[in-house]
């Protein structure tokens, strides 16, 4: 895990190489990047998710999001997700609703994804 910092903030990015299968799988994140290095969010490379999160039916994205609400930490997803949102409805509402919100996002680039946490 990387430390990055902006506007006197600090964002954990994960480690691309990681994976991210389960609510647990994030609650370990969270707690690395929150409790031991005091970061306000977590920024995700698309290639740690397995194609379970991009089922919506799975429940796999929900219970990943969950965990990250109840210890009040921002998530943002980078990647191109172009291909899951030609092929859902609701992967691609979902992506829509979170980019309107103040605590998930699914940005393109880790720029993006930086500033969306950071601001504020």
């Amino acid at each position: 895990m990387n430390i990055l910092y902006r506007n006197g903030k600090s964002v954990a990015l994960i480690d691309p190489a990681s994976k991210i299968v389960t609510g647990s799988d994030v609650l370990d994140a969270i707690v690395n990047a929150q409790y031991l290095s005091d970061c306000i969010g977590i920024i995700i490379p698309k290639s740690c998710f397995t194609r379970e999160f991009f089922d919506l039916k799975t429940g796999t994205a929900g219970d990943i999001l969950q965990k990250c609400m109840n210890y009040n930490i921002k998530l943002a997803i980078v990647g191109d997700f172009s291909s899951e949102i030609a092929n859902s409805t609701s992967f691609r509402d979902l992506v829509r609703e979170c980019n309107r919100g103040t605590n998930f996002y699914f940005k393109e680039s880790l720029e993006e994804a930086v500033e969306c946490i950071t601001v504020g």
